[in-house]
Formats: C-alpha cells, structure tokens, sequence
C-alpha cells in the first residue's frame, strides 16, 4: 500500500481521481492527512509519499521531517519519497535552475531588491498554485505599484515571488504548456495545453483535432524524459508533476507541484471528447502501472512516529488561505478604472511599501 501525507484541504487532487476514474487504484493508494499525525503513535508498514511541502508551515515540515525519520529508522518496511531537506520548493527550485543554466529567467522573493531584473515580470504567490496576481510589469515603477496593490488586497509581501517573464510563444504566437509527472523511476507525461495566452491554464486551451492529435503524441513518443528526469533529481522530487514550456528547443520550467492534480479532463463536445479520451486513457494506463511498480510487498509491521512530550507542534501544520480583503465583484467592477487608477497607485507605491517596510522592521 502506497501512503500519501496530504493537508485535509488540498487531498482533491488525488482524491477525485480516485472517486471518478482510479478504482483500480484504491487497493494501492490511502490518503493520511497531516493534521491527524500529531495523535498517532505508529503508522502501518508501507511506501509514504510525502506531499503539498509549499502548503505547510515550519511546524508542518519540522512535524513532516519527523515522521520521515521515524519511517527511514524503520528500514526496509518504510520508504519514503520526497525528502524533507532535499526536496526544492518553488523558489529554491527556480533559483537552483537559473544559476545553473538550466531556466532562460529568474525569480526573486518580493521583500529582496529588484535590482537586475529583466522587465517585464510580474508577481505571483511563493506558496500557492494560482499563477499570476499581476498583469505583466515592465518598469520597476510598475512593479511597485503591483506590490503596493498586492498589500492592499491582503497578500504578505514575504510570501510573494517577482518572476521574470519567459516568452516560449511560436512563430504563430502560441504558447504550449506541457506537463508530466516523476513517479519513482519512472517520467508519465500528463497534458499539453496551447493558448494565445501566456498565463495558460486549462480554460484557455484552444480545442481542435490537431492540437488533440499533438498532445496525444507528446503521451505516447514521452520526447523529453532525460531533461526531465535531470531536472527532477535537482529538484529531489521522487513523487510530483513538472509543468514546463520549449524555448529554442530546451525546458524551461515553471513549477514542480508535489500535489498535482490528477483528473484534469474536462468534457468537450462530440469529435474531440473522444479524441480526447484517449489521451486520458493513455496517461491513466502509464500512471497505474508507475503506481503498482511503486507499490512493492514489505513485511507488515507498524512503525513507531510518535513525538516526545516537549516536542508537539507548537502552531498551525498547515499555512492559511489567502483572503482577499475586497469582495470579488468589486475587483471585477473596477478594472475598467485600472488605466486611470495605475498612475495614482505609482505615486502612492513608495509610501504605502515604506509603511510595509518600518512594520516588518519593528516586528
């Protein structure tokens, strides 16, 4: 039986899958949640897959990285993949792979200087998966006002990234973003998306029976594997999906969750559903049988996890969702104002991050 660690909150991921096509995978796969472990005393034997590092606290890894030992301890009726102090999360993986020449584009944290930065940029969150919170930004001017906006809307600046932006377009100015997981030894592509639009996610992908018969290629001929596989043993990740794009031909790549999403296959109409279906058949077939390759017998035993009386957890194992601080209609209601309201919020930029800046100070 393989064991994912998981928040409560963020266990949809696997579990829909499970729900609605992995069936097969019930006998293989049982989710623990960690806000459960600090009131167990042992786990069952088996292969843990630890996941979702960017979504806890200090507590949450001091209280993940003990479970890990106590299963390593255990010898051969305990493996875990996804290390503690091995695996990068988002920016140390984007820093390790720019400095090694391996990424075209850098990311810094919002709080360091931006000096040396190759506009246009824009910000995203360091610990969460929901792409950009800004526009693209092609002055330092614009940046500022970006992050003074982000601290109005309730984001912590310590806990945003500036990244530069990478144009991996075509010469017809599609963008394709390409997706594949690391499952123990093995690399099983997921999805390929292409959109006009740099952000993509998957409500921009432009549906046709070609893009379909290119993403379906992509599954089958896997043409990317040893870069892959590379850039995954950087990372230290043994369990998660990389989402990466082509330029000039080498990766660059813009995350690596250790939670992915599995049942990414929404309903399309007539001919490219069932084009489609097969792609999803394809990437579940190699998934399954990664899984089962992982999913090897080991002496039943229970493994001793718990934790001394003068360690517990002292706080929350898992970080807080971000809250935004203006309802969401009336963000929608005043983009049409953002040209007039920029030059204003440029000016007020240095203020209001000075103000930020003396609070974290005295803190």
């Amino acid at each position: 039986m393989l064991r994912v660690l998981v928040p409560r909150a963020q266990e949809f991921g696997i579990r829909e899958y499970l729900e609605l096509w992995g069936s097969e995978l019930a006998e293989h796969l049982a989710l623990i949640h960690y806000e459960d472990l600090p009131g167990r005393t042992h786990l069952p034997s088996g292969t843990y897959i630890l996941t979702a590092f960017d979504q806890l606290t200090a507590e949450g890894m001091r209280l993940a990285h003990h479970v890990e030992s106590r299963i390593r301890e255990a010898g051969p009726p305990g493996r875990v993949l996804n290390a503690t102090g091995r695996t990068l999360r988002r920016f140390e993986l984007l820093d390790a792979l720019w400095r090694q020449g391996l990424n075209q584009h850098r990311a810094i944290r919002a709080v360091d200087s931006p000096a040396g930065l190759r506009y246009p940029v824009f910000v995203r969150e360091e610990f969460r998966h929901t792409g950009a919170i800004s526009r693209l930004l092609r002055s330092e001017a614009e940046l500022r006002a970006a992050l003074a906006m982000a601290l109005l809307r309730g984001f912590r600046l310590e806990e945003l990234l500036i990244v530069e932006f990478c144009d991996t377009a075509d010469t017809a100015g599609d963008y394709r973003k390409y997706a594949a997981f690391t499952i123990g030894q093995r690399i099983v592509p997921q999805f390929m998306n292409r959109a006009r639009s740099w952000m993509l996610s998957l409500g921009d992908t432009q549906w046709s029976p070609e893009m379909i018969r290119e993403e379906r290629a992509y599954l089958e001929e896997n043409p990317h594997q040893d870069a892959l596989r590379r850039i995954f043993a950087l990372a230290g990740v043994e369990f998660g999906r990389i989402d990466y794009a082509l330029r000039d031909g080498a990766i660059e790549t813009w995350e690596i969750n250790l939670n992915p999403t599995l049942a990414r296959y929404p309903t399309l109409p007539g001919e490219l559903h069932q084009l489609r279906e097969g792609t999803k058949h394809a990437f579940y077939r190699q998934f399954l049988t990664a899984i089962r390759e992982l999913d090897q017998p080991v002496p039943a035993a229970t493994l001793p996890i718990a934790m001394g009386a003068d360690q517990p957890p002292s706080g929350p194992l898992i970080r807080p969702e971000h809250r935004e601080r203006w309802p969401s209609g009336l963000v929608r209601a005043a983009r049409p104002l953002r040209p007039l309201l920029e030059p204003v919020l440029e000016l007020a930029a240095p203020l209001i991050l000075g103000l930020f800046a003396r609070r974290r100070a005295a803190a």
